[in-house]
């Protein structure tokens, strides 16, 4: 059965998905303006020197991630995210998923756009598969963001498809969670769907996509579903990383005007 972005029983309203103006800033709300003013660019949303692994900063010394701490636990093989979840990000990402504001969806697709990693790793992938939730949370919020996301940044590409991966058991929010304690309420989650599409799967190159990743358990849960179908490799794009102690070690993070999450100026 084909899983809906939205819950049937919370049909998106068409005035709350147009009320915004794609001219006025995400932040100060300055008007005309892009979706980030200059002066908001300037403050909140600097270049960051991120690993090609896991996306969190990088040392300037080692962008492609080869000594990143975190290189050999995570299961796919490379990942970008456009922003850190830090303010303003976090409560842009919070009105999307607990205020029910789905044009934070396609503002935010807006701003993955200008990530030059996420854009080469969509280009890369043969499957773009968005990360599911349960049917529980589905009815709670009346929407996946994270296909949602995915349905604004991917338009009409063929190559996305929003239900083939399943998450069959709701779990407790994991706000609080460690990695271990959420890999052990994930396991056993998360699956492909029927079996019609496994040939499809195999060999492919697919790219998953999430709003946010705080240690990547959830997407390491879903990579390992992925490979043991046969798939070829799994990448990750994330709209936020959330940044973590190892990944902000000596010149983690610094702002560089060589590396960029995006390709240049707005």
């Amino acid at each position: 059965m084909r899983r809906p972005v939205y819950c049937a029983s919370h049909p998106p309203d068409p005035l709350m998905m147009s009320w915004r103006h794609w001219s006025t800033c995400k932040v100060c709300r300055r008007w005309p303006t892009a979706i980030l003013c200059p002066a908001c660019r300037q403050r909140w949303d600097q270049p960051i020197l991120r690993c090609s692994h896991c996306a969190d900063h990088a040392h300037a010394t080692d962008p492609a991630g080869h000594a990143c701490p975190l290189n050999p636990r995570h299961l796919w093989r490379e990942a970008a995210a456009r922003m850190d979840y830090a303010t303003p990000c976090d409560q842009w990402i919070k009105r999307l998923k607990f205020g029910a504001d789905w044009t934070q969806a396609r503002d935010l697709a807006r701003l993955l756009n200008e990530c030059a990693p996420a854009q080469r790793l969509r280009a890369q992938a043969d499957l773009i598969l968005p990360m599911p939730i349960s049917d529980t949370r589905l009815r709670e919020r009346g929407y996946n963001q994270a296909a949602l996301l995915a349905r604004h940044w991917c338009g009409r590409d063929p190559r996305l498809h929003i239900d083939w991966l399943i998450k069959h058991r709701h779990t407790p929010a994991q706000a609080q969670a460690d990695r271990a304690q959420r890999l052990q309420q994930l396991e056993g989650t998360l699956s492909w769907g029927t079996p019609t599409r496994l040939h499809k799967l195999r060999g492919a190159r697919v790219l998953l996509v999430d709003d946010v990743m705080t240690t990547g358990a959830t997407l390491d849960i879903a990579s390992s579903v992925l490979l043991q179908t046969g798939v070829a490799q799994v990448d990750v794009v994330v709209f936020a990383r959330t940044p973590s102690p190892l990944g902000a070690g000596p010149g983690g993070g610094l702002h560089s005007p060589h590396v960029s999450n995006r390709p240049g100026p707005p």
